[in-house]
């Protein structure tokens, strides 16, 4: 069952959770990535190792650096995911 039930509260839930990793890097492991158990739709920041039956995503590809040079997520990336596993509307 899946447990986020529409598009934007999914994009509102990965940018919280790459602000908690951004926020505090150190507390996860050096190899973590956005591993996303598609049939639930529940994305973490883990371990490769540690998940199974997952999609796997680099980190760097939903983070990007303001101008000002801090790190912050990236929306576009974040819903571009959103949309591999919502319809626009659902």
């Amino acid at each position: 069952m899946n447990r986020i039930k529409n598009i934007s509260a999914y994009v509102s839930n990965v940018t919280d959770l790459l602000w908690n990793y951004i926020k505090h890097t150190a507390a996860y492991p050096k190899n973590a990535v956005l591993a996303v158990q598609r049939e639930i739709r529940e994305t973490v920041i883990e371990n490769p190792d540690d998940c199974r039956d997952c999609d796997f995503y680099d980190l760097k590809a939903f983070i990007r650096k303001t101008p000002d040079g801090r790190m912050q997520p990236n929306l576009v990336a974040i819903q571009t995911l959103a949309y591999r596993f919502y319809k626009p509307n659902s």
